[in-house]
């Protein structure tokens, strides 16, 4: 679902807070090697947010 070319980063963004744990734990599978040590959902959903950001950036074209 983040990963796909369809959809701005702010909708992708903006679903995280209604995903259920488990999908959100696949998406961390998906930008991290390991999974954190800090479990909780506000973590996880703010650094998904922030890998997501970050990809988007790093893949954007020069000006």
């Amino acid at each position: 679902m983040m990963d796909t070319p369809k959809g701005s980063i702010s909708a992708q963004l903006a679903v995280l807070p209604s995903l259920p744990m488990a999908e959100l734990w696949a998406l961390w599978d998906q930008h991290f090697p390991r999974r954190p040590s800090h479990r909780n959902r506000h973590y996880v959903e703010s650094r998904l947010a922030y890998s997501t950001r970050s990809r988007k950036c790093r893949n954007r074209p020069s000006p």
